[in-house]
This record gives structure tokens, C-alpha cells and sequence, in this order.
């Protein structure tokens, strides 16, 4: 039966059992370092005299490097060394590395075996002993040899790995038949009673037998969050770094789409923007079941995109492909990109997921090219970055005024701005316009719905219309942070804090690198006044990163409310810092002050703000805080009154913000309630 299924696995199985033995060696290199002796032309790798099992690229790449020990090794030397007739990617260089490090216990941050020298090559940098031993010094016994992977074992391994992530859902008889291949290939050189081979041979007959039926079928593989990051450029162009975040926004919007999976947002994937990045490892820092990894390398008119998906909790690969296109069809190989990963993890689209998944939002290469560039600059989230995207955004839109993408981006952009501390009254209408054009192109665009939801909720206190913005984005895309963020936001100034807590939990879920989100968390709980629960997560966001500003802010906020003056306002001078502002231009600083008594300190503040009241450093809401932390209660009134009639967006959480808590019972206070529309 076993010949009858598949005849030449057999027939190469017997082969190969036979040539199972002793290797025998005449005069050799042997490389020692640490615990580990490299017999070079053997193909042997020993630690403690222990077989590591490498494949054969994977070995040489060792080899060269260890042979060129102390001294750089270019990429381009590796791979002319080991692939010296064919065309290959630089991936594969790096999956080496990455492979040699987990086998030598090495850390590409701390290296002891092999230093990365970023954009050129690698270097090996511990001690190494080299031995010349002669025949009788060197024989490598069957065991170890067991343990070798041969070139013709990769090859086949290779092969139905290929297969496999090409049709994952395919399961026939020649990839059956390598994995079988695959399993007796362990056996060779091994001392193995006949019964129990015959019992592995019969195990592969049987389950080719079964597979080839055709009520079997292997299951796509169970992907539930997928991480794409930024493909890379293999030719150094600055232009191709951003065509390679380009593809990775593009999949990231298309995936998302299908409502099928989480995938990580743009703003999250770019931290991991780096030549030298660790795949696997972005993947599980994100918290996600596979990995979409690429690279992009253009060439006489030609555009070459290698892509591949890595399932991050054993390193299988599920999918992988290249394609090859002309230059100016880069729009074509994000259709079929896009296309080919959704139809290896889910087969069976319906015909509603495969229109989202094809739908383009432009067909004009250049407005694309802008827009990647004005995406790349809007994730900063700083004014400068903001501001520049807003005029690619800009250009984009010039070139195709269809763009619906481009619109929804702008006016996001404006809206940062506003946030960032822009005037309100020349940036909100802009973003209004944007979002709203957005949304007559394309009325199923979730982060123009968002924008326009933020609008109506900040700066419009259009309470019903912002709730149904939000909660229109959120049925189009579930998976749109931003969307529950911003929710999240509207939930709060509500008092609906526990629903508030849930979207922002929600967020973090879908973007868990966000610090933004990460501080969000936070914020249910200071308005429930629980602020030692405020605290531990506004610590957690600065561990994180120590320069995140906003999290030093709500830090002292926090501190404030409790009375530890002296902490708060160390966190609101670190704040000043980080943002390039002078202390004196800080409002907040300025209450602190007041609050502590330091009347004198917090009135220096006060006249300077008063200087450049209606500039974007100071607002009409937070002189009244000021006031109201000298205790002026009338004075702080006053610049309330003020400040509803410009419509501040800080106004929104009046109904919630404990700094007014010693007011609420003023008559005024209601009316101030009722002036912004605040709902019962």
C-alpha cells in the first residue's frame, strides 16, 4: 500500500536511510568559541560535544561569519556567498541571523556571538580559537549526523512549507507526502528497529490515504489578530520607506474591512519601522496571532514585493508569495496582496468581504503617494507633523478630489491641531468641511464618522448627533480604536464612567502600544475621584515611555486632587519641559500654585497667560480654573461665561471635573449646564 501512495517518497526514503554513517574527514578546520566547536567542512555545530541541528544556509552563514571573525561582513558578501546564481531576498538573511542567535542563546541587543551593524552587515565578535586536526582526530559519529538537516532535506522541508503557506487550506497528496518526508528524514542515521520505520512509513500511507479523499480538508489556520508592518526597502530610497509604510496602511485598511479579525493599527505598527527588526517579536509585543512581514525593491521599470505571513506563537509560516510588477502598478500589488492573505486565512469570502477587500479609494498613483506621505507624518501626532500632513493631504486631494481617504485624514489632522492647542475657531470648521466631504463620497467610511463625531461632541456640543457618529463608526469598523477611544471620551463627560472604562479597555485591546489609549485607562478613575487607581496607571504610561507628556500631566492632575502639591507640580514642570513650554505659560501649573498657596507664583502665571489670552496657550476655561483655585469665584465665572461663548472643548467635562466640585452648588453652574446643552 505504502509504494502504492507515494512511490518516490519511499523510494527517496530508502536512499537516504542508506547513506546514514561515520563522515569521515581528512585535514579540517575546526572554529572554537565558548562552548561551542564549528567543524567547518563537516557541516557540524557541537555545544558541550552535543549536536545543535542548523540548516545548511543557516550553518554557513556561521561559518562566514566565524571565518571572518572581529571584521564586518557585508549582507551583500552573504548573500553572494550562499545563493551566488540566484536572486534573493535580504529576509533571508536576516531570518539566519535571527535563526543562529535562538540557537547560540544571543541577544541582538546585548550580543556575545554576533553584533548587527545596522543598514550594512554583521559582525562576530567573541573570541575564537581555530584547531587543525588531522583524520584520526575527527570523526563525527552517526549521532550527530542524525541530527544534520541536508541540503536535500531543506530543499524538500523548504518545499512543503511553501506549498503549505501558498493553500493553506489545500491539503493534498505532495504536501502529504514532504511532511512525511520531513518526519523520516529524523530517522536517518539513527539505529531504528524495521517494525517501528515501517510504523512511521504506514502512519504517512495511512494519512495520505485519508487526505486524499476528498471530505478532508485542513481548516485555515485560526488567525484572530494580525499585526502588519511597514514593509521594507531593500534599495535605500527614503521615497520607497514610505511606499513600504504606504503597503502596510493599505493592508491594515483593507483587512480591516473584512470585520473578520483585530488588526493593529498604522500608528502602532510604525514603531517598528526599523531595518533590523525582529518580526516574531513585534508580533508578540503587539499581542497578536500572526505577523504580516514584507519588503519591496524596485528595478528596471519592475517592482518586486516579497511578503509573508509568520504565526507568531510557534514561527510557522502560513502564506508567503512575490510578486512581480511594473513599477507604476503598486495600487495592483496591494489588490493582490491583500486579496491572497484574506484568501489564505479566510477561503470562503463572502461577496459582500471580497467588494471591501477590492475597494479602492483612488486609482491615481500620485494622490496615493501623497496621501502615504501625510499618513506617515499625521501618526506623530505633534503640531509640526500635523501641519505638514495636512498639506500632503492637500495635494492629494488636488490630484484626485474623489479621494475620500484624503478628506477623512485632513480633517483628523485639523482636529489634532485643535487639541494640541490651535485657535478652535479657525481649525474646527476646516475639520467639519473635510469630515463632511469625506462622507458625502463615501458615507461607510468609519474614520470620517469618527472625525465628524469628535466635532459635534468638542466644539458643536451636538450631544445626540456626536452619539450617533460614534456609534456608526463603530458598527462599520469594531475594530477602529480610535473610534472607542473617542467614544470613550463622549461616554465621560456624560458621567456614564463604568461605559467609559469599557471602550477605552476596548481600545487598548485592539492598539495595546497606544500610550494615549494606555492613559485613557486611566481617566474613568480620576473622575470617580478613586485616584490612587488613576495613579498606578498614569505610572504604568510613563514606564512606558518617560517622555510621554500627557502622562505627566494627568500624573500631577491626579497628585493634585490629593493634596501632594510638591509631587504635582514636579509633574506639571516635567510636562512644560517635554512640550518646549514655558512654566509660565502653564495654567495648570498656575492652580497647582493657588492650591498650595503660592498666591504670588500662581498670579505671575496669571498676568502671562492674560497677556496671550486668545492665543493658543491660553484659553478662556482655564484662566476661570486659575481663579478658581485663588478662590475668585466670581472672576472664574466670569471667564466661564467666556469660554462657552467660544464653544471650548473643555467645557464638555464640566459635569464630571472634580476642580469644580466646590462650585456645583452655585446657581450659575446649572445654568452653564444647561447653556452648553449638557443632557440630564
Amino acid at each position: 500500500m505504502v509504494s502504492k501512495i507515494f512511490p518516490k517518497a519511499r523510494k527517496k526514503a530508502e536512499i537516504l536511510l542508506k547513506s546514514g554513517g561515520a563522515v569521515q574527514a581528512q585535514a579540517k578546520r575546526i572554529y572554537e568559541f565558548g562552548p561551542f566547536r564549528l567543524h567547518g567542512s563537516e557541516g557540524v555545530l557541537l555545544r558541550d560535544d552535543r549536536a545543535v541541528p542548523l540548516t545548511p544556509k543557516v550553518f554557513d552563514t556561521l561559518l562566514l561569519l566565524v571565518e571572518n571573525s572581529g571584521h564586518l561582513v557585508l549582507k551583500e558578501e552573504i548573500l553572494t556567498r550562499l545563493w551566488p546564481d540566484s536572486f534573493v531576498d535580504e529576509v533571508n538573511v536576516n531570518r539566519n541571523i535571527s535563526t543562529l542567535r535562538r540557537a547560540l542563546a544571543d541577544s541582538p541587543r546585548d550580543p556575545v556571538y554576533i553584533e548587527t551593524i545596522p543598514k550594512r552587515g554583521y559582525r562576530f565578535v567573541a573570541n575564537v580559537v581555530e584547531l587543525t586536526l588531522n583524520e584520526a582526530d575527527l570523526i563525527v559519529e552517526k549521532h550527530i549526523s542524525a541530527e544534520i538537516i541536508t541540503e536535500e532535506e531543506e530543499e524538500i522541508i523548504d518545499s512543503a512549507n511553501t506549498e503549505l503557506a501558498v493553500s493553506p487550506a489545500r491539503d493534498d497528496s505532495r504536501l502529504s507526502e514532504r511532511r512525511w518526508m520531513a518526519i523520516i528524514f529524523r530517522f536517518r542515521g539513527v539505529a531504528v528497529p524495521a517494525s517501528i520505520l515501517l510504523l512511521v512509513m504506514a502512519g504517512a500511507a495511512g494519512y495520505l490515504w485519508t487526505s486524499d479523499r476528498p471530505d478532508h480538508a485542513a481548516p485555515a489556520p485560526q488567525v484572530k489578530s494580525i499585526a502588519v508592518l511597514p514593509f521594507r526597502n531593500l534599495d535605500g530610497s527614503s521615497d520607497d520607506d514610505l511606499l513600504g509604510v504606504g503597503m502596510a496602511d493599505a493592508l491594515i485598511t483593507r483587512l480591516s474591512a473584512l470585520r473578520h479579525w483585530s488588526v493593529r493599527p498604522t500608528s502602532t505598527v510604525l514603531r517598528f519601522d526599523r531595518e533590523h527588526q525582529d518580526s516574531l517579536a513585534a508580533g508578540r509585543t503587539l499581542g497578536v496571532d500572526a505577523v504580516l512581514e514584507g519588503s519591496i525593491q524596485r528595478g528596471e521599470g519592475r517592482i518586486r514585493v516579497t511578503a509573508r505571513l509568520m504565526r507568531v506563537s510557534d514561527q510557522w509560516p502560513l502564506w508567503a508569495t512575490t510578486l512581480d510588477e511594473n513599477s507604476a502598478s503598486i495600487l495592483a500589488v496591494e489588490d493582490k496582496v491583500s486579496t491572497v492573505v484574506a484568501q489564505a486565512l479566510l477561503p470562503a469570502l463572502s461577496g459582500s468581504q471580497q467588494a471591501r477587500l477590492n475597494k479602492r479609494y483612488t486609482d491615481n498613483t500620485e494622490a496615493y503617494q501623497s496621501y502615504v506621505q501625510g499618513r506617515y507624518y499625521q501618526s506623530r501626532r505633534t503640531m509640526e507633523a500635523l501641519r505638514r500632513a495636512i498639506g500632503y493631504f492637500e495635494d492629494s486631494i488636488s490630484k484626485d478630489p474623489a479621494y475620500a481617504l484624503a478628506y477623512s485624514a485632513l480633517g483628523d489632522c485639523y482636529i489634532g491641531l485643535a487639541v494640541l492647542g490651535a485657535p478652535e475657531r479657525e481649525i474646527i470648521p476646516k475639520a467639519r468641511s473635510a469630515a463632511m466631504k469625506a462622507l458625502e463620497i463615501d458615507d461607510e467610511l468609519a474614520e470620517a464618522h469618527t472625525a465628524l463625531g469628535v466635532v459635534r461632541h468638542r466644539f458643536e456640543w451636538d450631544w445626540a448627533g456626536a452619539e450617533r457618529e460614534f456609534e456608526r463608526a463603530l458598527q462599520l469598523d469594531p475594530g477602529y480604536a480610535y473610534a472607542h477611544h473617542m467614544y470613550g471620551w463622549y461616554l465621560i463627560s456624560l458621567g456614564s464612567l463604568d461605559k467609559a472604562l469599557a471602550e477605552f479597555a476596548r481600545a487598548q485591546q485592539i492598539d495595546p502600544l497606544s500610550l494615549s489609549v494606555s492613559t485613557a485607562v486611566g481617566m474613568p478613575y480620576f473622575y470617580m475621584r478613586q485616584y490612587d487607581k488613576a495613579i498606578e496607571q498614569y505610572r504604568r504610561v510613563i514606564e512606558l515611555d518617560p517622555n510621554f507628556a500627557v502622562g505627566h500631566r494627568w500624573l500631577g492632575f491626579a497628585y493634585m486632587q490629593q493634596g501632594k502639591y510638591d509631587e504635582a507640580i514636579f509633574e506639571l514642570k516635567m510636562y512644560s519641559k517635554l512640550v518646549g513650554a514655558s512654566e509660565l505659560q502653564s495654567p495648570w501649573l498656575a492652580y497647582c500654585y493657588a492650591l498650595s498657596g503660592r498666591e504670588k507664583e500662581a498670579r505671575r502665571i496669571m498676568l502671562e497667560l492674560k497677556r496671550l489670552s486668545g492665543d493658543q496657550y491660553a484659553s478662556a476655561s482655564l484662566l476661570a480654573v486659575v481663579y478658581l483655585g485663588l478662590g475668585e469665584i466670581d472672576q472664574s465665572y466670569y471667564w466661564l461665561d467666556k469660554a462657552a461663548d467660544e464653544r471650548s472643548q473643555d467645557l464638555i467635562f464640566l459635569k464630571v471635573d472634580p476642580r469644580f466640585d466646590r462650585i456645583r452648588s452655585d446657581s450659575r453652574y446649572a445654568d452653564l449646564m444647561r447653556r452648553i446643552g449638557m443632557p440630564d
